[in-house]
């Protein structure tokens, strides 16, 4: 049997950089997010119908913009 992620009809996304060790080479405000292109294409085609734009969310963008 094919374990072929490329394949996988639910693909997941990964947050990472968590690892303490890994911490000290990295911004204190950055994490790192992996996910296979299929699932980024969905996702970006989701973009017009998501949290990203309610006014909670541009209220959000606007307050990490200042930081």
């Amino acid at each position: 049997m094919k374990n072929d992620l490329k394949d996988n009809p639910d693909p997941k996304g990964v947050l990472g950089t968590f690892d303490p060790s890994a911490r000290p080479h990295v911004p204190a405000a950055t994490l790192s997010f992996a996910v296979p292109m299929a699932k980024f294409v969905a996702m970006v085609g989701n973009m017009e119908e998501s949290f990203l734009i309610t006014p909670t969310w541009e209220k959000i963008r606007k307050r990490i913009a200042s930081a």
